[in-house]
């Protein structure tokens, strides 16, 4: 046999013969094949519509989710500020230092901001080592701060002119 030939046995067997057909007496009940499920154009179009509040409802969340995001940064960036004032530097002063990176590369985490993430996470650890460590900072680590605290506040600028623009589309 030939793959065609098999195919076509196949197809035989599946055909419906009027040998196999049963007749319809006075006592059998007679039922109508199933006809297959159509796709109406109805429920088409509220699949697509749930589709399209689902959609609104995850830009929106992540709307909210960035304004919150750049409220708690300012909080934080003033806690870095205020590392920067102090002249001599104790444990205490590196913890809330430390506490403000982290809860900034956290909530950067959470509203899917990577470059703050990623800028956050360096230098953080930066300031881990260097209390772990016991090692007082330099002006290159003061720097490093301000560089990083002008970079996040540039990037909130940014965020903030695109949230805006993007909660005028989900109204």
């Amino acid at each position: 046999y030939s793959t065609t030939d098999d195919a076509a046995e196949v197809i035989a067997q599946a055909k419906p013969t009027t040998a196999m057909v049963e007749p319809v007496t006075p006592e059998s009940p007679v039922t109508m094949p199933e006809q297959p499920e159509v796709i109406s154009s109805e429920k088409t179009s509220l699949e697509n519509h749930k589709e399209a509040v689902d959609e609104a409802e995850d830009r929106r969340f992540l709307a909210e989710t960035i304004a919150i995001f750049i409220e708690e940064s300012e909080e934080h960036l003033a806690s870095i500020d205020t590392f920067l004032s102090i002249e001599q530097h104790t444990a205490d002063h590196y913890n809330r230092l430390i506490r403000a990176l982290h809860t900034l590369r956290g909530s950067s985490a959470m509203a899917h901001v990577d470059d703050v993430f990623h800028a956050s996470s360096k230098v953080e650890q930066l300031f881990k080592i260097l209390l772990k460590d016991d090692t007082q900072h330099s002006t290159n680590e003061n720097a490093l701060l301000i560089h990083y605290t002008e970079f996040v506040r540039d990037y909130l600028h940014t965020l903030v002119q695109e949230n805006s623009s993007e909660q005028q589309k989900v109204i």
